[in-house]
């Protein structure tokens, strides 16, 4: 326990009293944080000390961003961080909000992976697909003709989160919907109707670091030694991302590898449910 190691680039855990020098305390690198994270987690809470959320990543929690019905048809809006409160979604079953799950893959077929970032509100440090989010409430990101409005708001997170500038709107598309749920602590958790979109291209990389921890790029033959490799080290995966491997990853895999990427608005995508797989809340 009394390793050194270096705080966090922003405030993640009370600083007051015996918290304060918990993070005097330093480690040399972020993977060494993540692997002691849970064990102070639970120390804290032993002490009476609560989690104090990155800044920007609550301020973010004011979004306001699409609710929907199971069917996909817009219900309202609501803030980010009703639509990711354990208590609400509870109430409410029926209202999953929009997201958005990119799948991107190089000329090479590998496809890029992320770890979220220890400052993430949730799933912090878990392995997710290449880049992960949710359309705002607003005109173009409503917008439903082929799609375009989910497009715009992947290509504007896919700049924020990962520094990507080489990817259009019409360079995406919509390779499946799915319907789920899953919990991430106590407090909160993932309701949506879930975008899968595809798309190939080799990018420059420069990640936002409160949102993404490490990227890597996996070939379709070594993802399985990847899981293995990611669950020996305790580095867990993200439940959608889960999802995707258990139900799509493999033939959306194999529409990239064969290239027969389906053209923007050329068929109708069904919305798979797994509400009931043994990830939900």
């Amino acid at each position: 326990f009394f390793l050194k190691r270096r705080r966090p680039p922003r405030s993640t855990l009370d600083r007051s009293s015996a918290a304060s020098d918990v993070y005097k305390r330093q480690v040399s690198t972020q993977s060494t944080w993540g692997y002691q994270y849970q064990s102070e987690k639970n120390m804290l809470a032993k002490m009476g000390l609560r989690r104090i959320y990155n800044a920007n990543q609550m301020l973010a929690m004011g979004d306001k961003i699409i609710s929907v019905d199971n069917y996909d048809n817009v219900v309202g809006h609501i803030t980010k961080k009703e639509a990711h409160s354990v208590d609400y979604i509870k109430e409410h079953l029926d209202t999953p909000h929009r997201a958005f799950s990119v799948l991107l893959f190089n000329s090479k077929n590998e496809l890029l992976l992320q770890r979220r970032s220890y400052a993430k509100i949730t799933f912090p440090g878990y392995w997710a697909n290449s880049c992960c989010s949710h359309p705002q409430y607003n005109n173009l990101e409503l917008e439903k003709e082929k799609d375009i409005g989910i497009r715009r708001a992947a290509v504007k997170r896919l700049n924020f989160e990962l520094g990507i500038t080489e990817i259009a709107e019409d360079e995406l598309t919509v390779g499946g919907k799915i319907l789920y749920k899953a919990i991430s602590d106590s407090k909160w958790g993932e309701h949506e109707l879930d975008y899968i979109l595809l798309c190939q291209k080799n990018v420059n990389l420069n990640p936002n670091k409160e949102e993404v921890s490490e990227t890597e790029y996996v070939p379709h033959s070594e993802m399985e030694k990847f899981i293995e490799r990611k669950r020996a080290a305790k580095e867990p995966l993200s439940p959608w991302f889960n999802l995707l491997i258990k139900h799509k990853l493999n033939e959306l895999w194999k529409v990239i590898e064969e290239k027969k990427l389906p053209s923007i608005g050329s068929q109708e995508v069904k919305i798979e449910n797994y509400l009931n797989d043994n990830m939900t809340i």
